[in-house]
């Protein structure tokens, strides 16, 4: 589990199979920038790995590991991180996982299914999730940045942006998603 910006971020591990089945041994997953990886899975679990296609690996400090890992909670999303000497990790970048309509979606280890809606892989949990409602200031961020590149600056006044839907900041409710945003 890692905190980031105020935002509590839980990795998952994630099988490739949405049906319960064995887990398929790779899988094509696409971001929402049209970024690819595979979704190795083996007897141990299941992997994010850069092919070609994929964003560079993140630029980390010395003595820290690059690699790319699964954010699986309202939204399904690969992040590139950099791994600290005790296993945890501090978050670069990320996207959500993209997908055509009806298809499927990856599902997480502890049985958290994801279903393709407005293009994007979203939990299925509906009571955890609802459809209907407004994102929380984390998830409108990875929204409002869904298409730019990796690692690139942040758009001027993306925070204003987002803060003016957020009155209450990152820990209160939000009213809307901001209409330049990818929406949900």
């Amino acid at each position: 589990m890692v905190v980031l910006g105020g935002w509590l971020m839980m990795l998952t591990g994630v099988s490739c199979s949405s049906e319960g089945d064995d887990p398929d041994p790779t899988v094509t997953l696409r971001d929402t920038t049209g970024a690819v990886f595979e979704w190795v899975c083996t007897g141990e679990g299941c992997t994010v790995e850069a092919v070609d296609g994929s964003p560079p690996l993140p630029t980390c400090a010395d003595g820290l590991t690059p690699e790319f890992r699964v954010n699986a909670g309202r939204f399904f999303m690969v992040g590139g991180r950099c791994i600290l000497e005790d296993g945890s990790d501090e978050l670069v970048d990320e996207r959500i996982v993209a997908c055509d309509e009806g298809a499927a979606c990856p599902s997480d280890a502890q049985g958290g299914e994801y279903e393709c809606r407005s293009g994007l892989c979203q939990s299925a949990d509906l009571a955890a999730h609802p459809a209907e409602a407004v994102p929380t200031y984390g998830e409108i961020f990875r929204l409002c940045r869904a298409q730019s590149d990796w690692y690139s600056a942040l758009e001027p006044g993306l925070f204003d942006r987002i803060d003016a839907v957020c009155p209450e900041g990152a820990d209160g409710p939000c009213d809307e998603v901001p209409a330049d945003c990818m929406q949900p």
